[in-house]
């Protein structure tokens, strides 16, 4: 009776999966607005994860029940790999834990939310693969990169600044209503319904990914592209925009290196934008809106990388100490975001070293070998699917973002990104399966 009820469970549970990856890069507006017009603003805040959690428990139900099926899913090197990094997760938290109960929930949320979405999708596809989430989810990332991306701009040059005030945004509360580089009211920040500049910006390097590829047409592409950097570009997200440079330079590597090294005029034009980017280097040294906007620092300051930057630099370097001092680990929700719920917060402005922090040296070897294999087998299909090929160049971006912020601890950026990227390979590694429904 199980196999006729494949189809429209199936279809339920990618269509909820679907609709959380929807919400999340406008769940910041919406709980907050909620949070504050009607109550309580935790409960608003935690409904996504309440949400995956229901979720995950109804897919793991159903893999128990089909386990003649389940089985050989289970033994696939992608879901080995995830299931490994997840035990060994929660057996470091629950044995070396030093964090109170509430860092300890949000630790399991920051730190596992992502890899529930992963396995949520691939084992719903795997077991029952379906063809329709393609193209909506492709469909929704363009509208919402459009959107996000004009809403972005509107902030920095129309939008008041106290604007967000009536929707429950309060600077100290929930999210500040206008955000600024370097206290400069004159410098303000795009973030949208983000829960900030940095995290958005992060967010549409994953359309951006996408819209280096021919994955829509021509005029939406470029539509898309060029929104997309720009509202980057308008976050003044320092790592966002190497990120972005950095994904453009591996595409155009991968896409014209043969042109570079045989046509004189591209040569030309990459000679061109090295000299670019030696001119804003010096210009950021001597123009004041350029050294504000590349190295937060103001005139004023006694030297250039004061400020933001140094900080960043010193909270890693605290972080690493730490691991050197306990490189067991202190549990999930000890350090990074999780910790804010502490009396010591721990930040590190660095993913990985938050990693092992929490769960250790040999933690984070286990999370760069499962995020190893995940990205290896989109690098595989992306001669088939223009969809892994976009998420190939943003998964680039946001590991390099990661060195600098807690990227992966965002729930727009880590939910959308590896629900893509679940749904993806479980439907390609469908298709190698005996074991899958018709």
């Amino acid at each position: 009776m199980i196999q006729q009820y494949h189809p429209r469970f199936s279809r339920s549970v990618v269509f909820s999966l679907l609709v959380i990856i929807l919400l999340t890069p406008l769940w910041g507006f919406i709980s907050t607005w909620g949070g504050t017009a009607i109550g309580p603003l935790w409960l608003w805040k935690s409904l996504l994860d309440i949400a995956i959690g229901v979720l995950a428990i109804v897919v793991v139900g159903w893999s128990l029940i089909d386990w003649s099926r389940s089985k050989e899913i289970v033994r696939r090197p992608i879901v080995v790999a995830v299931l490994l990094y997840t035990l060994f997760s929660l057996l470091a938290t629950m044995i070396f834990t030093q964090a109170n109960t509430q860092q300890i929930a949000a630790g399991l949320a920051f730190g596992l939310r992502y890899i529930a979405v992963f396995l949520i999708g691939y084992v719903t596809i795997s077991l029952n693969p379906l063809f329709f989430w393609r193209a909506w989810a492709i469909k929704w990332l363009g509208a919402m990169a459009l959107g996000l991306g004009i809403i972005g701009i509107l902030q920095v040059a129309v939008i008041p600044a106290d604007f967000l005030t009536q929707f429950g945004y309060k600077k100290g509360e929930t999210i500040s209503p206008v955000m600024v580089i370097d206290e400069n009211p004159d410098a303000k920040r795009a973030f949208a319904t983000t829960r900030g500049p940095n995290d958005y910006a992060a967010w549409l390097l994953i359309p951006l990914g996408l819209s280096l590829t021919p994955i829509w047409g021509k005029r939406l592409r470029y539509s898309i592209e060029a929104v997309t950097l720009l509202g980057i570009i308008l976050s003044g997200s320092r790592s966002a925009w190497i990120a972005a440079a950095l994904m453009i330079g591996v595409h155009v590597w991968r896409q014209y290196r043969v042109l570079i090294w045989q046509k004189p005029r591209y040569r030309l034009m990459a000679l061109g934008t090295i000299l670019l980017a030696g001119i804003g280097l010096v210009a950021a040294m001597n123009v004041p809106a350029v050294r504000l906007a590349i190295f937060h620092s103001s005139p004023t300051d006694s030297h250039l990388t004061e400020g933001s930057t140094d900080q960043h630099y010193l909270a890693t370097e605290a972080g690493i100490r730490r691991i050197a001092a306990n490189p067991v680990g202190c549990g999930l929700g000890c350090a990074g975001p999780g910790s804010m719920y502490g009396p010591e917060p721990k930040i590190s402005e660095n993913h990985y070293v938050q990693i092992a922090e929490e769960i250790g040296v040999v933690g984070l070897v286990a999370w760069c070998g499962m995020f190893g294999v995940i990205w290896l087998a989109l690098y595989k299909i992306t001669k088939r699917s223009r969809l892994a090929y976009g998420l190939t160049l943003s998964g680039i971006g946001l590991v390099a973002i990661g060195m600098l912020l807690h990227v992966w601890a965002d729930i727009a950026v880590s939910v959308t990104y590896w629900g893509l990227a679940g749904l993806l390979l479980g439907f390609y590694d469908s298709r190698r399966s005996k074991n899958t429904v018709s």
